[in-house]
């Protein structure tokens, strides 16, 4: 497996990383069983970058289960969904922390932009959350690249997750000192 420092100054990180929307169910029912044993054979073939998400129904828990006694090995990335208001958004990482089992993520992402609340809020939010040590980094998933531009704390995040048909694909985010991960199918 090759590995890679994420961002600037974020932590090494296997060049593939696990994602777990299917494990929870997002594309049809997994055993349990299966899922943990596909998560544990990732993790002895050296995946060490382990990424879900609030809305990934089950993904959370199960990883959570999965990753007993190898937490301090990996590198979990979550992130918030959905929120209707500030406070939603340290109830949904304290769910996360509970679900995964851990008492902090290496990286907390925003999944997509959340027009009904100012960004600047979501952001100084999610800072006061990251000062209290519940996650290590910030991102954002599902933001363009000309989005996450538009947002004066660019220098907050780690990284920008972009699918990878996206026009944008390309751009070069080393230019805001962040990383690009690029998710799908046949992801770079």
């Amino acid at each position: 497996m090759k590995y890679s420092i994420l961002g600037k100054n974020g932590p090494k990180v296997s060049k593939i990383c696990l994602g777990t929307w299917p494990i929870g169910g997002g594309m049809g029912a997994v055993e349990q069983n299966d899922a943990i044993n596909a998560i544990h054979a990732s993790i002895d073939n050296g995946i060490n970058f382990l990424d879900t998400a609030q809305m990934y129904l089950d993904s959370e828990y199960i990883l959570g289960k999965a990753i007993k006694g190898k937490r301090d090995k990996l590198v979990l990335a979550s992130k918030v969904s959905s929120w209707k208001n500030i406070s939603d958004i340290e109830k949904a990482l304290e769910n996360s922390l509970r679900n995964l089992r851990t008492d902090y993520i290496d990286l907390y992402q925003i999944h997509s932009w959340q027009e009904s609340i100012p960004m600047e809020e979501t952001i100084s939010k999610l800072l006061e959350l990251k000062s209290k040590g519940l996650f290590k980094h910030l991102g954002v998933s599902n933001f363009s690249a000309k989005l996450a531009k538009m947002d004066r704390t660019i220098s907050s995040f780690l990284t920008l997750e972009i699918f990878r048909f996206y026009n944008d694909k390309y751009i070069d985010c080393r230019i805001w000192g962040i990383c690009r991960v690029i998710f799908g199918q046949t992801s770079e």
